[in-house]
């Protein structure tokens, strides 16, 4: 850590984009009015110095913000935003960060910057809504941004859900769909089912009722395979043979051990 000891102000801030919304650096000046440093960190938690970067800096890249408040060596780090309404907000690095994070729907038409504050967030479904932006994806494929292997790996683009709608209309197998697209057999089932898509799935599940019996009194029903499916009430099989019990022998054929094991009859049993 520095032995610092000096007292600095800041004068203005430097945005990482320009023309648009996203985090911007403070530039200081010190207590003689020296200008201009910048901070800079031990492992992004305490200020271990201010560099003196140059006595200007261009006005395309820096504008004016003056907070109250007296900036030392040690202190936790601070940052800027610039929301795409123009405002702003200056506070210790951890606080901007949860602030912008919360306010992440204001950011949605600015792709990478987006991109960027989920991956703050550390939220999977804010990544994985992330990668749904075309811009994001191409980047993605083209190696500009590398994602980390606990990262999601995958979004819904426009052109991945194009892909999707025609493999299935074509009747491709969800597991052919996910190969093609680069995700997983489940997320492809979740999607077409969230699209209310008709897949060979849907057929599958029709051949069910293909040998539906005939008989209308499902208590007449033998199915000849343990293979069941029941559903409200109703037992069906995805294929066998269906046939109706045999006609039971008559009673009166029994002899009279078959009668005991039967029980009584009428509540008279024989001697």
């Amino acid at each position: 850590m520095s032995d610092d000891t000096s007292v600095y102000f800041v004068v203005g801030l430097i945005p990482v984009s320009p023309g648009g919304p996203g985090f911007c650096t403070p530039a200081f000046r010190d207590d003689a009015g020296k200008k201009f440093f910048l901070q800079s960190m031990r492992h992004r938690r305490a200020i271990e110095a201010f560099t003196h970067v140059g006595d200007q800096i261009s006005p395309s890249t820096f504008f004016s913000f003056r907070p109250n408040g007296e900036f030392r060596t040690g202190e936790r780090p601070y940052t800027g935003f610039r929301f795409p309404d123009g405002s702003i907000i200056f506070e210790k690095r951890n606080i901007v960060h949860d602030l912008v994070i919360s306010r992440i729907g204001e950011l949605v038409d600015y792709p990478f910057i987006f991109f960027q504050v989920a991956r703050l967030s550390r939220s999977p479904e804010l990544i994985q809504y992330a990668l749904g932006f075309t811009e994001i994806d191409e980047a993605v494929k083209n190696g500009w941004i590398k994602l980390k292997s606990s990262e999601p790996q995958f979004g819904w683009t426009y052109s991945n859900e194009l892909t999707l709608r025609t493999m299935t209309s074509n009747g491709h197998s969800a597991s052919a769909i996910a190969r093609e697209l680069g995700t997983s057999r489940n997320a492809v089932l979740s999607k077409i089912k969230r699209l209310r898509l008709k897949s060979r799935y849907d057929d599958r599940q029709q051949w069910l009722f293909d040998d539906f019996p005939t008989e209308t009194d499902p208590s007449k029903w033998r199915i000849s395979s343990p293979h069941v499916y029941s559903a409200a009430g109703v037992a069906i099989q995805r294929s066998g043979v269906y046939a109706l019990p045999p006609t039971p022998p008559d009673a009166s054929s029994f002899n009279k051990n078959q009668r005991s094991f039967l029980g009584p009859d009428d509540g008279n049993s024989e001697d």
